[in-house]
């Protein structure tokens, strides 16, 4: 794709300053969005996908702060705009939806004073102008009687509704870039396929790029255009969906794979990665995931650089896999 990329990260570094030191909880993050483009972030918890979104939106508080690196929004570093330009960005060129809705939305609050107040805060418009662009943005995610719904509070929506709001919320302004950050977990599987797909068409229609957070590669799947797999705050592998998910490399990103419970044959113990996601306080030299790889060599206690697998399939591993995962049918 030739298109010009809506954001744009390179070497990002965010890191926690504590009482035993300077913790490095991101570790030179890179990747490219480009419009229309929905990238799944993934990995175990606790490996850096949530503080991704929080740093692209400079929402870190202290002692939180990212340190070095580019986040370059069009033209724009977010890194290098103050107070007052971070405040316009947000909810207007970048936007976030949360897990829970809740964190969104204000339940004392009516819904359409709370989707008014979004778009005021950043353009001058009426309030009769305001409603319609809110009544069009809740038929866009397939909420019916939109004009009715806005009067009601947020307790009156169903989980799945409330986040349909959020979305809502999201695309009033109509952001270059959107961080969705595991917004279907708490839903169930009828509600969220269809989220999933309001998300895919709404890409389609307005050319709004989706980082997508989630630790679900069965959700990512069939949503993804590229996917990059993070352990203990680095990407370790990113590409295509079809190269990451269909001839996985690193041996981390196949440990993922085989523990999907589809993967498994029947009557066979779930597949899980042995260890655990080491502290990000005292990770191994080399390669983090070495003490849990069942390939690594002394090779692993230098740290390995990006190679690339094709032209659009890259990881960090000294020892990667070449063949495909054959998973049961």
């Amino acid at each position: 794709m030739n298109a010009k990329a809506h954001l744009r990260v390179e070497s990002l570094v965010t890191e926690f300053v504590t009482r035993k030191g300077v913790v490095r909880a991101l570790d030179e993050i890179s990747f490219e969005l480009r419009p229309g483009e929905i990238m799944g972030l993934v990995g175990e918890s606790g490996s850096g996908k949530s503080l991704t979104g929080f740093s692209l939106m400079g929402l870190l508080d202290p002692p939180g702060r990212v340190s070095s690196g580019k986040i370059m929004l069009g033209e724009k570093d977010v890194r290098l705009m103050d107070a007052e330009q971070l405040r316009q960005m947000r909810g207007n060129r970048m936007a976030m939806i949360f897990q829970d809705p809740m964190m969104t939305l204000n339940p004392v609050m009516k819904i359409s004073a709370q989707m008014i107040e979004s778009i005021q805060a950043h353009r001058d418009v009426s309030n009769s102008q305001a409603i319609e662009e809110c009544i069009q943005a809740l038929r866009m995610v397939g909420i019916a009687a939109p004009q009715e719904r806005l009067n009601a509070y947020p307790h009156q929506f169903s989980g799945g509704m409330r986040q349909r709001v959020a979305i809502a919320i999201a695309l009033l302004n109509k952001p270059d870039v959107i961080i969705a950050d595991e917004p279907t977990t708490a839903l169930d599987v009828t509600i969220q396929g269809q989220i999933l797909a309001v998300i895919q068409d709404i890409c389609r229609q307005t050319g709004t790029s989706v980082i997508w957070i989630t630790h679900d590669l069965s959700v990512i799947s069939g949503l993804a255009d590229q996917i990059s797999v993070m352990y203990a705050g680095r990407i370790v592998e990113q590409g295509p969906s079809s190269c990451v998910l269909g001839k996985p490399a690193h041996p981390f990103t196949r440990g993922l794979i085989r523990s999907v419970p589809s993967a498994n044959k029947p009557n066979q113990k779930l597949y899980q990665i042995p260890g655990i996601t080491p502290s990000l306080a005292s990770l191994p030299a080399g390669c983090a995931f070495y003490p849990r790889c069942e390939r690594s060599s002394a090779l692993c206690l230098e740290r390995p650089a990006f190679t690339h697998i094709t032209p659009v399939h890259q990881l960090r591993c000294f020892h990667p896999h070449r063949e495909p995962l054959e998973l049961s049918s």
